[in-house]
């Protein structure tokens, strides 16, 4: 595959991404032709460059992407250039969920992804979708009814989401990590204290 075929969409300041993500990348979508894009793992870390949650990248996204964002991590995608020339990179218009946006837009385009455990980067915390999750998780909804989905469906999901975000706040600092992975599936806690 051509250098100039491909362009890394996701990439931000505080992520760090290992020497081979690209050349595993534009692998995976040599040997994916079909697929527009390619993406993986995420570890979060935070500001003391300590990692403490992997996301693992969910390869049936489609199955749930038109009601909520799936675990397709944006600091992974690598995108063929045909994909980013015919539906455009991430709106400004969106604050926060702009990979939610992008992602509705070339799947309802008949645009898939391919996933491996290969691809994987690490994403420091304290961005703009950490600081509100409610806000998040609005900016979702309305993304989501922008590309249409009914409105009331979109208003219901969303409360549902909110009260079991308080739900797991609450709980988290009294719950063990392991109990409240098991209530975010693909999501696993890593355990600081062993590190140490």
């Amino acid at each position: 595959m051509a250098r100039d075929n491909v362009t890394f969409l996701g990439r931000v300041a505080d992520d760090e991404l290992p020497p081979t993500i690209i050349s595993d990348s534009v692998r995976l979508l040599e040997q994916n032709p079909d697929a527009g894009f390619s993406f993986g793992d995420l570890t979060f870390f935070n500001q003391g460059g300590v990692s403490f949650l992997k996301v693992q990248g969910d390869s049936d996204y489609q199955r749930v992407v038109r009601r909520t964002m799936p675990r397709v991590n944006h600091p992974t995608f690598l995108v063929r250039r045909s994909v980013y020339e015919r539906y455009g990179a991430f709106e400004n218009r969106w604050r926060i969920a702009m990979d939610y946006d992008w992602l509705l837009r070339v799947t309802r385009a008949g645009v898939r992804g391919v996933y491996s455990s290969t691809i994987h980067t690490r994403m420091q915390t304290g961005g703009n979708s950490d600081q509100d999750l409610v806000k998040t998780l609005n900016e979702e909804r309305l993304i989501s009814i922008h590309h249409g989905r009914g409105r009331m469906s979109a208003n219901a999901y969303f409360l549902m989401r909110v009260v079991r975000l308080w739900v797991r706040l609450l709980l988290q600092p009294i719950l063990p990590a392991r109990f409240i992975a098991l209530v975010r599936p693909g999501k696993q806690v890593i355990d600081v204290t062993a590190s140490r």
